[in-house]
């Protein structure tokens, strides 16, 4: 093999490998068994906490209807700076009816932090144009 063959198969070896870790993310084991992520959300106690904090934004990469869904944070990422301040972030939320849905939102990381994986989120479409607003249950399912 050449040294550029080589290259390219470490390469590819690190790419599947880190996809590899990121699918453990949303599909773990919780100390009391096997619980995906989405099982998890049937899981009424998790949601009835108050939430912690609010997020207005919008849903950028599927068709929905308005509706309350249950979600579980899967990423943030695309994070930049706004005005006053602010910051503008899209998270992935997943959930039984749509998969990962791309949340688009704007938020002071001073006093909000980032939506990140394995929090328990209520998703609140308001239109078919993809208005939602987040809430933030708790922190971390861990």
């Amino acid at each position: 093999m050449t040294k550029k063959t080589l290259t390219y198969l470490s390469i590819t070896g690190l790419i599947f490998g880190g996809l590899f870790l990121m699918s453990l993310m949303v599909n773990t084991e919780s100390e009391s068994g096997s619980q995906t992520a989405l099982d998890r959300l049937q899981d009424d106690e998790l949601f009835e906490q108050e939430a912690a904090d609010v997020f207005q934004g919008q849903i950028t990469d599927k068709e929905v209807s308005p509706g309350t869904i249950r979600g579980i944070g899967v990423y943030d990422r695309s994070c930049v700076p706004v005005d006053d301040g602010l910051t503008q972030c899209d998270a992935g939320i997943l959930t039984e009816e749509y998969d990962v849905l791309n949340f688009e939102y704007t938020h002071d990381m001073a006093t909000e932090p980032c939506l990140v994986p394995n929090e328990i989120l209520t998703v609140e479409i308001t239109n078919e144009d993809g208005l939602a607003t987040v809430n933030r249950h708790s922190r971390s399912l861990h």
